[in-house]
């Protein structure tokens, strides 16, 4: 069956809106646990993350936020201005507010250059097995991906396994390098 974008939206967000807090809440704990354990997160020292949106059921970030300040980690998250993200700098002292999103960002951002992220953690509804994202449709991230240098690592956190293919494809979508599930690290290099 072929969906187009806007249906597999609706079905993800479903299928999210179907988990339980407590499921969501132990799948995120798996998730965040394979991504701990990575490479990539060792490897990177500046590290751009979305703060995670309850009422969404977006998987959970805020513990591994603080996982990586114990690491040493620089944080940054994403603000939204006009029709794309800005990156801003995320510390235990920044002070947050709720945007008429009902998305927590900065209150006063200390803006940062998108070229000085190493790895990108992305929320998405699905990808499929090529790393084509699907999110929630504004294409924030695949303008925030190529403001990036050319080697950012973009790494999707998702509850569910790839789907086989998304039709249709545009030349301004950004393909993940890596996808983590809870019970699995897919792979697109």
């Amino acid at each position: 069956m072929k969906f187009s974008k806007t249906q597999w939206r609706k079905v993800y967000k479903q299928k999210r809106k179907a988990l339980s807090a407590e499921e969501r809440k132990a799948l995120s704990q798996k998730i965040f646990v394979q991504l701990a354990q990575s490479d990539w997160v060792e490897k990177a020292q500046n590290i751009h993350i979305f703060i995670s949106v309850e009422k969404l059921g977006e998987v959970s970030t805020q513990k591994f936020i603080q996982l990586l300040w114990v690491k040493g980690k620089s944080v940054f998250i994403p603000k939204v201005e006009g029709k794309s993200l800005i990156t801003c700098e995320y510390t235990p002292e920044t002070l947050m507010e709720m945007s008429r999103w009902g998305i927590l960002e900065p209150k006063s951002p200390k803006i940062v250059s998108e070229k000085v992220i190493d790895l990108v953690i992305t929320p998405l509804l699905i990808c499929d097995k090529k790393g084509t994202r699907i999110g929630y449709g504004g294409g924030f991230y695949d303008g925030l991906f190529a403001k990036c240098k050319p080697d950012v690592l973009k790494v999707g956190v998702n509850y569910f396994s790839p789907i086989n293919e998304i039709i249709p494809t545009y030349e301004s979508d950004v393909l993940l390098d890596y996808l983590v599930t809870p019970e699995d690290i897919f792979g697109f290099k």
